[in-house]
């Protein structure tokens, strides 16, 4: 005997949405969540990646979302002679469900020594506080906010350019960067590293003030 369920909409997203992507990772944290501008979410596990939206991340690290998902499981599963549950949103391809899924849909438990990572990337003004040329030395860079902070400067274009003369560095200096930001939470704490893949743009600072 089949079991068949209506899922409805959680936040945008569907509920089949929410159990295919679960049962993609079987239960297991993803290796790498890397969350893109344009809204979507890349989740890749065993070196397959798959595109979500990003709403239904907050739905994955849900906690409430999460029990209420292996409440579900433990109770449509173990009906007897129920060898599969069919979850479908509208008139969507259903996810099929079987008793053999079920360790997919249970929360996953956090080791002592586990180490969670998210990574998303973003445009942002930055002005250059100290420029480091040598290898293994991180640019002092400024957002606007109270505290500056290191990143790893990964466009060799742009180094090359400085480097060569054709861009010249001053203190007043502001650029339009593609950064990815690494967050990670592990045994230690919480702590972010900060990636400049791209200077898109630069803007020489003002060498002297505009009195008219």
């Amino acid at each position: 005997m089949d079991l068949l369920m209506k899922g409805g909409s959680i936040i945008g997203t569907g509920v089949a949405g929410l159990l295919a992507i679960l049962e993609f990772t079987r239960g297991k944290r993803p290796d790498k969540i890397e969350t893109k501008p344009d809204g979507t979410t890349v989740v890749v596990h065993n070196n397959i990646e798959v595109r979500i939206d990003s709403r239904m991340l907050d739905l994955l690290q849900d906690v409430a979302t999460r029990e209420a998902v292996e409440k579900f499981a433990q109770k449509s599963l173990s009906i007897p002679d129920v060898a599969r549950v069919v979850i479908s949103d509208g008139d969507a391809d259903g996810v099929e469900l079987g008793k053999v899924d079920q360790a997919a849909l249970m929360m996953p438990a956090l080791e002592d020594d586990e180490t969670l990572t998210e990574t998303s990337q973003r445009e942002v003004w930055l002005r250059i506080v100290v420029s480091a040329f040598r290898d293994g030395y991180k640019w002092r860079l400024s957002d606007g906010g109270e505290k500056p902070f290191t990143a790893t400067m990964e466009d060799t274009d742009f180094v090359n350019s400085v480097m060569d003369g054709k861009v010249s560095l001053s203190a007043n200096d502001t650029s339009k960067c593609l950064i990815r930001e690494d967050q990670k939470l592990g045994p230690s704490g919480l702590s972010k590293d900060v990636t400049v893949l791209r200077v898109i743009e630069h803007i020489p600072g003002a060498k002297q003030m505009k009195l008219i």
